[in-house]
């Protein structure tokens, strides 16, 4: 059993369960091929289904800290800058294993592996052409390139910011507002400025969600 830690999150809307919603369907093509053909070997942690197990339990901690599921769970609470003179993307505590995360991890690095085995490439080009009715070598990278953003974020590493933060987001009145001293919007920008740059590569465009 694996044990969930406290992973603070931007809500993206739907751009992290979309994510997620991709990387399944990856690793339902593993699953499939499995059970057409099961002498066919796979490396960990892709074989027996892990991989699939662990982005479904991501997807179940992660889901309720996004967009419309976020709201449905009662988690409304705003965080608002100093004086409440605007309103900044939500961040939200979610309970992830961070096993769950090593192995997102490693799957990435194998689907992104030249030299691993052709059924590996195969079933990442089946999936690139469900997801984006395309195969080619891009098609390939985005999905390989959403894994590990995806696993970077899940992974990035507390600092003094990011506590400052998840000790204001108050999980037993997931309602209230939080308004932000000058050292809390600090913290804010800092752990914006990470989190984009882990999630988008640091696009600009991408900064201003925040």
């Amino acid at each position: 059993m694996t044990t969930a830690g406290a992973v603070l999150l931007p809500d993206l809307d739907d751009e992290l369960t979309g994510a997620l919603e991709r990387l399944e369907e990856l690793m339902l093509e593993v699953a499939a091929w499995e059970d057409e053909a099961p002498d066919t070997e796979w490396p960990a942690p892709l074989a027996h289904g892990q991989a699939l197990a662990a982005v479904r339990r991501l997807w179940d901690a992660v889901a309720p800290t996004q967009g419309e599921r976020a709201i449905a769970a009662g988690r409304t609470g705003r965080i608002l800058a100093p004086d409440g003179r605007y309103e900044h993307a939500p961040l939200r505590l979610a309970g992830v294993a961070p096993a769950d995360v090593a192995v997102l991890s490693a799957a990435a690095a194998i689907f992104g592996d030249p030299h691993s085995p052709g059924c590996v490439r195969a079933a990442l080009e089946h999936a690139a052409e469900t997801i984006y009715q395309r195969d080619d070598q891009a098609a390939c990278t985005r999905l390989v390139m959403t894994a590990a953003q995806l696993a970077g974020l899940l992974d990035l590493a507390a600092d003094p910011d990011s506590e400052t933060l998840a000790a204001l987001i108050d999980d037993e009145d997931p309602g209230a507002d939080i308004v932000l001293t000058p050292a809390g919007e600090t913290a804010y920008q800092h752990y914006a400025t990470r989190a984009n740059h882990m999630w988008t590569l640091s696009d600009p465009l991408a900064r201003f969600e925040y």
